[in-house]
């Protein structure tokens, strides 16, 4: 059970983090393309994360992918147990990266 309630996190987290990203997009109206991958990797056009973000970000969207789509079972408890200690920080970054832009962007 706790397990399931983490892969939850996972998954609710990423799909704020696409949320956001395309709220940023059309803000910034720059088309939001047809995937999540390629929602992140937009969000270097405006400049709101750097590419290290985006590929953290990025591999967070392939693990919500396979967490959502049944895959769980699968998946390792290891790898969930990592992605737990060492994988939230890319979350937090997201969140320090647009409150960076978003004041950047009142300056202008």
């Amino acid at each position: 059970m706790q397990r399931d309630a983490v892969e939850r996190k996972f998954e609710k987290l990423t799909a704020a983090v696409i949320d956001i990203a395309e709220t940023i997009l059309r803000a910034e109206n720059v088309a939001v393309p047809g995937n999540r991958k390629a929602t992140i990797t937009a969000l270097r056009e405006p400049e709101v994360i750097d590419s290290d973000l985006k590929e953290k970000l990025e591999a967070a969207v392939g693990f919500r992918d396979v967490l959502a789509h049944s895959y769980g079972p699968i998946v390792n408890d290891d790898i969930v147990y990592d992605a737990l200690q060492n994988e939230v920080e890319r979350y937090i970054q997201f969140v320090t990266a647009v409150d960076q832009y978003l004041s950047e962007e009142e300056q202008d």
